[in-house]
């Protein structure tokens, strides 16, 4: 199982119980994961709604893409802070997705990424975001 999560450099994940923000670029990087790995990924309804948006404006299967119809192999996490509802250990790699900005947040990341070894990064260019560092960890 993957974990995807987003944060900003100081690691913000929400604010008010929304997400700081969002990017097309990030949707779409996990629809790439789906499709490639013909697997779907489990999010919240709040995420579902974003990503569906994307499906029917950006991609020919719309909703029935494989991040909706397979069974999923990921879990996109937007809101939470990803200390109280899970184990790092329940995971074979965790994507984090770095915002280029600093935002308001009262939700910050718990993840311990200590105990993982970084295989991966690259940088994505948003719609929204000029610059969006994709950090890729996996158990070492």
């Amino acid at each position: 199982m993957v974990l995807f999560v987003c944060a900003d450099p100081e690691n913000g994940v929400a604010f008010n119980s929304r997400r700081q923000t969002s990017d097309t670029a990030v949707y779409a990087d996990l629809c790439a994961f789906a499709e490639s790995n013909r697997c779907g990924i489990t999010m919240t309804e709040y995420s579902r709604k974003a990503v569906a948006r994307y499906l029917t404006k950006f991609q020919p299967l719309g909703l029935q893409h494989p991040i909706f119809t397979e069974e999923p192999q990921g879990f996109f996490s937007e809101l939470q802070d990803c200390g109280d509802f899970m184990s790092i250990e329940e995971y074979s790699e965790v994507v984090l997705y770095r915002w280029d900005h600093v935002y308001p947040a009262d939700t910050y990341l718990q993840l311990d990424l200590h105990s993982l070894c970084k295989i991966d990064e690259q940088v994505l260019s948003g719609s929204s975001h000029e610059k969006i560092t994709k950090e890729t960890y996996r158990k070492g």
